[in-house]
Formats: structure tokens, sequence, C-alpha cells
């Protein structure tokens, strides 16, 4: 047998990462501390839809509708043998879906929209038009390897917690939580299979949300008792 002299992978290196995220003030906080790099625009859209990494990067203004404040994610971009692949597939069916934006983030991508502009213009003849939303000065597709480096460099000189990319996901899906929004709709926004997917993932949280639900509910009512004869 082949695989007699082969050794298994340890339990430990097939656990998946434990989730983390950050609280709404500490994701402002590093929002306002990249606003103004060439990746900021990037880690703002990531972090207020839970977009994956490859979403992002693959996103093309084609897909982006400004004007009623939202996109479709129809395609990703993969990191695979050290080049930038795109694929029409994403993780999941459900991962191509429609997102609603803040005008927060619709006002950030606009004034992406015009940066590049800048880019093309500088680079003329030289510029690569792939029509992606974020790009290398050149137009080029981003690496998303180096993406999620940038990302590291740049939370370890924000001194917040270290959380990865992909846990400003996690965060995002925790505000919504934090938000009272239901399952479903969380579902749908962040491309999950199914709202049971997502409540078996983020179960503690919809808990802890529940109480602090029963708790305003209660609040209000007790709280807004009118005599009225």
């Amino acid at each position: 047998n082949v695989a007699t002299g082969a050794s298994p992978p340890s339990a430990k290196s097939t656990k998946a990462p434990e989730m983390a995220w950050w609280t709404p003030e500490q994701l402002r906080q590093f929002l306002d501390f990249t606003a103004a790099e060439p990746l900021g625009p990037l880690f703002r859209l990531a972090a207020m839809t839970g977009m994956r990494r490859g979403e992002v990067c693959g996103l093309r203004w084609a897909n982006v509708d400004l004007d009623r404040g939202r996109l479709e994610v129809r395609e990703q971009l993969l990191a695979f043998q050290g080049k930038a692949t795109f694929s029409e597939r994403t993780k999941t069916d459900h991962g191509r879906r429609r997102i609603d934006l803040d005008p927060g983030t619709v006002a950030v991508l606009k004034s992406q929209r015009v940066r590049q502009g800048q880019d093309r213009w500088a680079m003329k003849a030289g510029y690569q038009d792939n029509g992606l939303v974020f790009a290398q000065p050149d137009g080029t597709p981003l690496d998303p390897e180096s993406v999620s480096k940038v990302f590291d460099r740049r939370v370890a000189r924000s001194k917040l917690s270290r959380i990865r990319f992909h846990d400003l996901r996690h965060s995002h899906v925790a505000h919504l939580i934090a938000a009272g929004e239901q399952p479903l709709l969380i579902a749908r926004r962040i491309g999950h299979a199914s709202s049971s997917f997502t409540m078996d993932r983020y179960g503690h949280l919809f808990e802890t949300a529940d109480s602090q639900a029963a708790s305003a509910v209660a609040a209000m009512v007790d709280g807004a008792v009118v005599t009225k004869l």
C-alpha cells in the first residue's frame, strides 16, 4: 500500500483557524488608519460587505452600480501557483449574489474610480484596462496573497488586535448579528449556502444577540407605558 509510509496530518493542522473579529470601534480605527493608502478602499469594501478576498480582488466596474448603491459578485480572482487567475465560479453557488452598499462605501468607491482615471492618464498607452475596481497602477490584477500581506503589516502598525484579512468577513457578520439582522438576510449577503450554515457557524453570537433583543424589547415596552383615558 503506497499510503503505508505516509504521515497523516495532525489534528491541529486540519483544524480550521479560530475566528476573530474587531468591534465596530476597532474597525473604524483601522479604516481611518488606512483610508489614504492605495489598498484602503479595498479594505473598506471587504469590511463593509463581508466579501471574500478573491471576490473583492476580482470585482469589475461592470458589476458595480454606484447610483443604486449596489454591486454583484460574479467572479473571483484566485492566487494559484504564484499567479493571479480569474474564475467565473464563486466558492459556492450562492456566492453569486447582489450586495447593497452603505453611502460611505459608495463615496469611497467613487473616489477610487477617480483615482484610477488618474492612473490611466499617467500610464497612457501602458495602462492595461481590465475593468477592475482594484488593480495595480498599470491596471493589471492585484496578487491576492500580496493583499493579505499588506493587510497584516498594516494591522501590526495600527497596534490593534491581530486578525487575518478573512476575519474582516467575520467582523461584518458579527456586526450584522449585533444589529439584529436575521440569519437568512446575513446568509444571502455573505454568500452562505443556507441560513442554517450561518447559524451553525455563528450560533454563539446569535444567542447573545437574542438575549440583548429580549432586553431591548422589554425596555421599550416597560419604558413606554402611557396612561391615556
